[in-house]
């Protein structure tokens, strides 16, 4: 299957519901003529796969399923997949290998291989390897250890899915192996009483596949390699590891290869369990320095996102991950997660604090976090947020009872008992024309109303049945929905106006759009004119797009006023990896953080949806633009 193909299939599997083909020409770039092709070349391989109708096609789970559990593909078609398949080629020889020759194994031109070089090159260099060329002959030179690490970069690149995947290392390597490697792992983890997570585990385990199989290679570590530990229990888990990994992958490791492994184990787990360790006992196991950089996180965060993470439970594990990732950072050691991609698109305010304690960790230790570590972050930072969220205002209830013994009571406490997370019943009256000296923003009733009142009002029975528990619970739900549309109404008003929206149809870099849009707060009184080198140093970070659109902010809250600049390309703006069409640049004054979380937040939700942006990238100006999207909500 074709790598559009499958993107394609993706798209529809995500989606969970019908998608015209002009609207997955617009997610793909593709045109709807490719669209309708590649469906019916589907359909033609795997019967009724995608299911067209005049509502647009949906993906068949069922028979989707088998494609993704059979499905192979040996031809690269992409310029990212042929690089990677040319480094992989280069990393498997102790040699050079002929240029000639790797354009007949991918069918590929020379001109074609030559531009796939310069990128291969580009990725080759962020690792200090150099790709050189003698004649028609292409060799990759560099320390065994960087290598090593490239190799580990296109297991988990992009391309994974399609040429390296982590589930299908026995196919590229012919490993039968890795379940005996992670086998023995876990094994000797636990006899040592060491623990870490399987996220981590993951990446020990592909690192030992990897290492393996380039010993067998006898491509081993450099005699000059400079990397020591002091961890003795490390040193002493490995060589168990080594043992007995030598006793059934017929593999023999020096003791340099012991030394790499261990470092990374010392930065991968923890010699205490989190659920028994105390608070009290903490920076004991972490150390001094540590523990005040954690501190320092935990305040910044709650001055800056007002989310107060100093819960014993919380401190502890983060604490122990804070740890780990120092290490890891000392020892150049990297870490993949699986789910970085699906973080930064579907929870962009936590990932964004997750940044902000990547630069605290910058600026103290000067260790730059790779979007997989940000990532790590965010699964700390995430139960928090979720906490915080459930804490918002409960809603203003007043219960209508007439008094029949102590029914009212009863019927008052089996309304707390079910729903005190979203009610406070502040009044309890027994006339409607009580309803008059009161304002709440639900009325429970167990009688009909002869006056129906503007607010929101629903009539239970007085036991309170399934039924009467549905009827509350979407009154309550109806009640936060307005809420959120309102406060995100008046903030929209309160934060941008026409003058700082901006209409691109013409090709414009992300530079231009940031200048762009840096002059346009200046120019208004958002923000002084050094903005823009905030606004740089956060995209430094990490990229600040989340799919089809970008919200570039600097990471103090340095604006002079709150406010908010907008500028729209239908047809595309290239930023870093991703394309984007529309960008949204805050500005927040320091005062205003409880406004910057709830416009963040309710900008980022709403905007992830496909089908919004598309539609928002057409308007043609201000009031069409926010229009749009308030009556998505």
């Amino acid at each position: 299957m074709r790598s559009r193909e499958k993107q394609l299939i993706e798209l529809l599997v995500n989606e969970h519901d019908y998608l015209s083909a002009k609207q997955l020409s617009q997610s793909l770039n593709y045109s709807i003529r490719s669209i309708k092709t590649y469906v019916k070349n589907i359909n033609e391989q795997y019967p009724n796969a995608i299911d067209s109708s005049h509502k647009g096609y949906l993906a068949n789970i069922a028979i989707i399923s088998q494609i993704s559990n059979t499905a192979q593909r040996n031809i690269p078609e992409t310029q990212e997949e042929r690089t990677a398949l040319i480094l992989k080629a280069l990393l498997d020889v102790k040699t050079s290998i002929d240029l000639f020759d790797i354009c007949d194994r991918f069918f590929i031109s020379e001109s074609t291989l030559r531009s796939d070089l310069i990128k291969a090159k580009q990725i080759a260099e962020q690792r200090q390897l150099t790709i050189q060329t003698n004649s028609n002959q292409i060799c990759l030179k560099g320390s065994e250890r960087q290598k090593r690490m490239l190799l580990n970069n296109l297991i988990n690149s992009e391309t994974a899915d399609t040429i390296f995947s982590f589930d299908n290392l026995t196919t590229i390597y012919g490993s039968e192996n890795a379940e005996i490697v992670r086998e023995i792992i876990i094994t000797t983890f636990d006899e040592f009483d060491y623990y870490t997570n399987d996220y981590l585990l993951n990446n020990i385990v592909l690192h030992v596949l990897i290492a393996m199989e380039r010993m067998r290679q006898n491509a081993l570590l450099d005699s000059d390699l400079s990397i020591e530990t002091n961890d003795t229990i490390s040193i002493e888990i490995t060589q168990k590891i080594a043992e007995r990994l030598e006793k059934n992958c017929n593999i023999q490791y020096s003791n340099r290869e012991i030394i790499d492994l261990a470092l990374l184990i010392n930065s991968s787990v923890n010699t205490v369990n989190f659920m028994t360790t105390t608070i009290d006992d903490i920076e004991k196991v972490i150390g001094k320095k540590q523990s005040i950089l954690v501190h320092r996180i935990l305040t910044e965060i709650k001055e800056n996102y007002l989310i107060d993470l100093n819960s014993p439970n919380f401190k502890i594990c983060f604490s122990l991950h804070i740890k780990n990732l120092l290490a890891r950072l000392e020892n150049q050691t990297s870490v993949h997660n699986i789910l970085t991609k699906q973080i930064k698109r579907e929870c962009p305010l936590i990932y964004d604090c997750a940044v902000n304690v990547a630069s605290i960790i910058e600026e103290s230790t000067g260790f730059f976090l790779s979007d997989d570590e940000i990532a790590y972050l965010s699964f700390h930072l995430g139960n928090a947020f979720e906490v915080y969220k459930e804490q918002k205002y409960k809603i203003n209830c007043c219960l209508l009872s007439p008094i029949y013994y102590n029914m009212n009571k009863d019927i008052l406490k089996k309304l707390n008992n079910l729903f005190s997370d979203d009610l406070s019943i502040e009044n309890v009256i027994v006339h409607e024309h009580d309803l008059k000296n009161i304002k709440p923003e639900l009325i429970i009733s167990t009688v009909p109303l002869k006056r129906i009142p503007a607010i929101p009002n629903v009539r239970i029975n007085p036991f309170i049945g399934e039924k009467d528990k549905q009827l509350i619970n979407k009154a309550i739900r109806d009640i936060k929905h307005q809420r959120e549309i309102q406060l995100f109404k008046t903030n929209l008003e309160n934060i941008t106006n026409p003058d700082l929206f901006f209409l691109q149809t013409k090709q414009i870099s992300k530079e231009t759009v940031l200048k762009i849009l840096c002059n346009a707060l200046e120019k208004q009184g958002f923000c002084q004119s050094n903005y823009l080198a905030h606004i740089q140093k956060r995209e430094q970070l990490s990229s600040t797009a989340f799919g089809k659109v970008a919200i570039p902010h600097s990471i103090k809250m340095i604006g002079q006023k709150t406010g908010m600049a907008i500028l729209i390309n239908p047809n595309g703006i290239q930023w870093g990896n991703s394309i984007v069409n529309i960008v949204l640049m805050l500005c927040i004054q320091s005062n205003d953080k409880k406004l910057f979380h709830e416009i963040f937040n309710q900008l980022s939700e709403i905007l992830t949806n496909e089908h919004l942006n598309q539609k928002l990238a057409t308007s043609n100006d201000f009031h069409e633009f926010t229009e749009k999207l308030l009556a998505f909500l």
